[in-house]
């Protein structure tokens, strides 16, 4: 467990340290680097009973490539009643015909372009990639990427389809869509921010929005069948529960806290991402998408492809904060509760993300060790 906590300090380290460098680009560039380095050696090296899917990822890529047919076929052939996107599975069949056939570098690579995607949207977005990072990690938001293999792919095109609808490349927004799509199914969600986009963000619209978010909850296990996912498993299983999620109740929570945050002491930073009304629409779709999945756990899922936005609001919100100085503390508050919250997780919800004890993989076994009970 002190990994763990340990590995979310390192963050603030690594801002520590940038600060000792001169020039913003250089310190800005320090962090990415650093944060690189953690983010993918923590990630992408894990044990396979880190984070829940892991094994399960790691045991159909192993029996994908051990099969005989594997080697005969052509790397754009893919298998249409598979539960698996057409997208992901020409991309494992490049991975084992192209670069190797050991299971886990499906792991290996998906980390690398998880953390790369990640950091270069962040570059993109704040001066304060380190501190996102720890947000992002000590919310454990930052677990769910690392964990959804095919979903994070998707998550690294969105990041492409927001530049290039932000900038009126509407064309290649909308091819990036479709590759999407192809990773992950949860893609046509992108239509919830865009639609956003082009209503006016004025006080009553918003109030308007979020009662229509509320109402659309309440109702889910009514409009799902509508779109045709009466018959879906995880319908089923949502349908079972008889309470709200605590973890997803705390998300909600989470991403309230950091809007309601951004809206109040903005201020001058406000003036400035309103320009870009897209990526607020972003950040807004992540809490009206948590709404959604209070009453209907899977529909979480779909946050993840907009959390981040409303995270770099707030971190850039804070800082601008930070320069009142009734306010100092206010940074080192919220750390404190972060590191807190992600402890009382570790301590009591481990099952939630199977984050301890930690450990790297052992590429010395022969045989791994795929089934956990999870």
């Amino acid at each position: 467990m002190s990994v763990i906590i340990l590995f979310c300090l390192s963050f603030l380290l690594v801002e520590y340290i940038s600060w000792h460098f001169k020039g913003e680009k250089v310190q800005k560039n320090t962090q990415i680097v650093m944060c690189f380095l953690l983010l993918f050696i923590f990630f992408g090296f894990r044990d396979l009973p880190i984070l829940n899917d892991t094994a399960h990822y790691y045991r159909h890529v192993r029996q994908l490539f051990d099969n005989t047919l594997f080697d005969n076929t052509p790397w754009y052939t893919f298998d249409s009643s598979s539960n698996f996107e057409e997208g992901f599975q020409i991309f494992l069949r490049i991975i084992g015909l192209v670069i190797s056939k050991e299971p886990y570098s499906l792991i290996v690579i998906t980390s690398f372009i998880t953390t790369a995607s990640l950091l270069w949207f962040l570059n993109k977005s704040t001066s304060h990639v380190a501190f996102a990072v720890f947000v992002l990690m000590t919310s454990t938001l930052l677990l769910g990427y690392y964990s959804a293999i095919r979903q994070s792919l998707a998550v690294s095109v969105s990041y492409i389809f927001y530049w290039c609808y932000k900038n009126k490349y509407y064309k290649s927004a909308i091819m990036c869509g479709v590759v999407a799509y192809f990773f992950h199914h949860s893609s046509v969600m992108f239509i919830l921010p865009v639609a956003l986009y082009h209503i006016p963000f004025t006080r009553r619209n918003i109030l308007l929005i979020m009662a229509t978010a509320i109402v659309m909850s309440l109702s889910i296990y009514k409009i799902l069948p509508l779109l045709g996912y009466g018959d879906s498993k995880y319908l089923v299983t949502g349908m079972e529960r008889e309470a709200v999620p605590l973890a997803q109740l705390l998300d909600t929570l989470f991403i309230l806290a950091c809007l309601l945050f951004y809206y109040i002491y903005g201020k001058k930073y406000k003036e400035e991402i309103e320009k870009d009304k897209l990526y607020v629409s972003f950040a807004l779709s992540a809490l009206i998408v948590n709404i959604w999945a209070l009453p209907c756990l899977p529909l979480f899922r779909f946050s993840m492809f907009f959390s981040q936005y409303a995270v770099v609001l707030f971190t850039n919100s804070l800082y601008q904060a930070e320069a009142d100085k009734r306010l100092k503390i206010l940074k080192y508050t919220v750390a404190v509760i972060l590191v807190l919250r992600i402890l009382i997780v570790l301590i009591y919800r481990n099952e939630w993300f199977h984050l301890v004890p930690y450990s790297f993989f052992d590429f010395s076994l022969e045989h791994q060790k795929t089934l956990f009970g999870y």
